[in-house]
């Protein structure tokens, strides 16, 4: 025999699909409003920045002269990978994420690769002469 209190009980509801979904009755929280309070904010950044300098690359050797085998799928990937990191970077903006933040060291290493691809692109750009 067990005895149902108000607070924190769950029970499993039926949605349209037929999977159980689990509701939490009484108790704390923030019930219906959307977080992203477990979601390590400098993994994302550091993420986004990966994934920009890779499609970087992967465009620059698609549209290049060279004779290096790149495949459009190889830039799609890219592509859909920083539109996707973009989009959790944009959710991380407008949800509510409690007193979490990005952290310097993180910053400081965004702002060190970006400022090192920089210096590459100045390096590697053609000289006319």
């Amino acid at each position: 025999m067990s005895s149902q209190s108000d607070e924190g009980v769950r029970e499993s509801v039926q949605e349209e699909g037929g999977r159980p979904v689990e509701q939490s009755e009484g108790g704390g929280g923030h019930e219906g409003v959307l977080q992203a309070v477990e979601l390590n904010f400098d993994y994302v950044m550091l993420n986004l920045t990966k994934h920009i300098l890779y499609l970087i690359y992967n465009a620059s050797l698609f549209f290049s002269s060279m004779m290096i085998p790149m495949v459009v799928n190889d830039v799609a990937f890219s592509v859909h990978a920083v539109l996707m990191t973009a989009l959790t970077l944009f959710q991380i903006a407008i949800y509510d994420h409690g007193n979490q933040k990005f952290s310097k060291i993180a910053n400081r290493n965004c702002v060190c690769a970006w400022l090192s691809a920089a210096a590459w692109v100045f390096v590697a750009l053609p000289t006319h002469s």
